[in-house]
């Protein structure tokens, strides 16, 4: 599905190429592999905004966003974001992670619409997720939250650029996965805030499809089990409006 009738849409991956050694809780840490996994993912999402009509926007703050450069185009921007100091850097890769998206919802501030996604990440199914939230003209966010409601996934959401910068502004110096205060909590909780204030968010239709390695936890998500979950949600969904009952 093309978006070329759309308005401005950018995705945005983040991007750490060499860690620092202060950054906790990361099982994947070698700059070879992490590197390699980004052009992979890079390349698969530069083909997709040729063919769908979108720009990405890769952010780095590692001081190697030159490794990606190769991959520079019309349709594609490296972004070199400043390195963190050591105190951020202390307080974990949400820290970091806040930092570059409030940057990004500064840069792209003409933007309608920014499909956020982990760099080393694919999302197979995102031009159809995008494309539902732009059936949705007044929601903020779309993103999915866990059971508890006490978490939200930031692998992948989208949002409106104005919206992205009020939500990092007002969590980015109390996120610390030292205190427990990691990025999908502190999200989830002034999220939460928002909506109890009226302001409207959708959760994702069908869940994203992720293919990559989670660098946090070393676990891998195929394309396999990606597409076959597609197809699941597709099935149960049409059983659903099928349903006489």
């Amino acid at each position: 599905m093309k978006l070329a009738e759309a308005p401005k849409i950018a995705v945005v991956l983040t991007a750490t190429i060499t860690p620092s050694v202060e950054i906790p809780n990361l099982m994947v840490r070698d700059s070879n592999e992490r590197l390699a996994e980004y052009v992979r993912s890079v390349r698969w999402w530069s083909k997709l905004a040729s063919k769908d009509n979108f720009d990405l926007f890769v952010f780095e703050n590692s001081g190697h966003a030159s490794d990606l450069s190769i991959f520079e185009s019309e349709r594609v921007s490296i972004v070199s974001v400043p390195i963190q100091e050591s105190e951020s850097v202390k307080r974990g890769k949400g820290a970091g992670e806040s930092f570059m998206l409030r940057l990004s919802s500064e840069v792209l501030s003409d933007y309608a619409l920014i499909l956020k996604c982990t760099g080393r990440l694919q999302v197979i199914n995102a031009t159809d997720l995008i494309s539902r939230h732009l059936s949705f003209p007044t929601a903020e966010v779309m993103i999915s939250w866990d059971a508890t409601l006490d978490k939200v996934d930031t692998r992948c959401f989208s949002v409106r650029p104005a919206f992205l910068r009020t939500w990092m502004s007002a969590i980015e110096h109390h996120v610390s996965d030292e205190r427990g205060c990691d990025l999908e909590s502190q999200s989830a909780r002034w999220l939460m805030a928002q909506i109890i204030a009226g302001t409207q968010m959708v959760d994702f239709p069908r869940s994203p499809a992720i293919v990559g390695r989670s660098a946090s936890e070393g676990v891998s998500y195929s394309r396999r089990k990606a597409r076959a979950r597609m197809l699941i949600e597709s099935f149960v969904r049409g059983r659903l409006k099928t349903d006489p009952r």
